[in-house]
């Protein structure tokens, strides 16, 4: 099976690991900033060291997959990521409707959104956050733990019965 090249040229790939390196120095990553490859700015906006004021910037970059980084960068602000939310990108609106980590507040405006794929997303988003949360819930934990108990040992004794006379 062929690896896919993401079409860089031998120093932007350089530049592209750098920039979505950790420990990369501040000057070297806001030097990556104005790259002229999306790809490059897409690392420096995926960067959780990215200053949230660079974010702002890049949130307003032409390229929509720089947009979606930022978007799904974990230190970016609540109010930029309703702003992408708002954006007039299809994809941005799609790629934060899909983001298990976007707050159910947003979810829930994106499930009114003009676009079919947009608002289905959000919707089984909401879903799939739902259904994670009620797996790991306290009483889940118990029912799934009584419900093992009672599968090991199928020999339960009946439920004691209640006569009634009239």
């Amino acid at each position: 099976m062929e690896s896919k090249s993401i079409d860089l040229t031998e120093q932007d790939r350089k530049s592209y690991i750098a920039a979505g390196d950790n420990s990369i120095p501040l000057t070297q990553l806001q030097f990556l900033l104005l790259h002229e490859n999306q790809r490059v700015r897409s690392r420096v906006a995926e960067n959780p060291r990215t200053p949230i004021e660079w974010l702002w910037e890049l949130a307003s970059d032409d390229s929509s997959v720089v947009r979606i980084a930022v978007a799904e960068n974990p230190c970016c602000p609540l109010a930029l990521r309703e702003t992408l939310a708002q954006s007039d990108s299809v994809d941005v609106r799609f790629a934060i409707a899909e983001n298990a980590n976007t707050l159910p507040h947003l979810l829930r405006i994106l499930l009114r959104d003009d676009n079919p794929y947009v608002a289905i997303r959000a919707s089984q988003t909401l879903q799939r956050i739902a259904n994670e949360r009620s797996e790991y819930s306290p009483i889940s934990k118990v029912a799934k733990a009584i419900k093992d108990l009672s599968s090991q040992n199928p020999a339960q004794p009946k439920s004691p019965r209640i006569e009634t006379r009239y």
